[in-house]
């Protein structure tokens, strides 16, 4: 994805199926538990190799639960 894309629904075979992010250059990305953003986001200015690394909410983490998604 490019700086200024965003998805309110990720692409069948997407939703709450990444484990990792990968961002490149002066991005970021604002990942959203449910659809339609919302229910919960967070922001990442850097690559995550591994979403359990990252906690959501409750004991969760973020690894396989994004659903939408938006780059900056």
């Amino acid at each position: 994805m490019k700086k200024g894309e965003s998805y309110p629904n990720l692409p069948r075979g997407y939703g709450n199926n990444i484990s990792s992010i990968q961002i490149f250059g002066h991005s970021a990305v604002r990942i959203f538990n449910d659809g339609s953003f919302r229910n919960g986001d967070t922001v990442l200015n850097r690559s995550v190799g591994d979403l359990r690394n990252v906690p959501f909410r409750g004991g969760h983490t973020w690894n396989n639960r994004i659903s939408s998604i938006i780059i900056y």
